[in-house]
């Protein structure tokens, strides 16, 4: 798969120089080259089975170092839910306290950004303890009546699409 990324890249690359000046190319293309370059080297490097997990991030960071101000910054942005969803999962796993998690976003991102999650902790929960009322009611047998009935009750109609799956997907 990273040959075959790669020779398409090379190929574009070649089509685009044949095509357009330096300058054009400048223009028009450089940034995005560089973003693919950058996007190689992290999927090689992801999938180099001979590293350590610290000599990828190490390496990663190296990447990285390639990409302007300007790209390391958009790069950021675009994956910043990453983090939090792992700070996220984190902060599950020890059981962490509202205040907690509240404390830790505040300083890490804002106190905008650390009402805004605190706002998706409680859905999350409030999600969570409505699927457990409703698994535990088909545990318990009941009838396809009163699982529709307790669906219509604890779900809206967008919800209810997303019911089954979210059953499933639980350990």
């Amino acid at each position: 798969m990273i040959r075959a990324l790669r020779a398409a890249l090379e190929a574009r690359q070649q089509v685009r120089e044949r095509y357009f000046n330096t300058e054009e190319y400048e223009a028009l293309f450089a940034q995005e080259a560089q973003l693919d370059r950058f996007t190689l080297a992290r999927i090689e490097i992801e999938r180099h089975t001979g590293l350590t997990p610290a000599q990828k991030q190490a390496a990663l960071q190296d990447a990285e170092r390639e990409l302007s101000d300007e790209q390391r910054a958009q790069r950021a942005n675009a994956v910043a839910h990453v983090a939090v969803a792992a700070q996220t999962a984190v902060f599950d796993a020890r059981g962490a306290s509202d205040n907690e998690r509240y404390a830790q976003r505040r300083a890490q991102h804002g106190d905008a950004a650390a009402q805004q999650l605190a706002q998706l902790d409680r859905e999350e929960r409030d999600w969570q303890a409505r699927l457990n009322d409703y698994a535990g009611a088909k545990a318990r047998n009941a009838s396809p009546e009163q699982l529709q009935q307790l669906r219509q009750q604890l779900f809206s109609a967008q919800e209810q699409l997303r019911i089954d799956a979210a059953l499933a997907a639980r350990p």
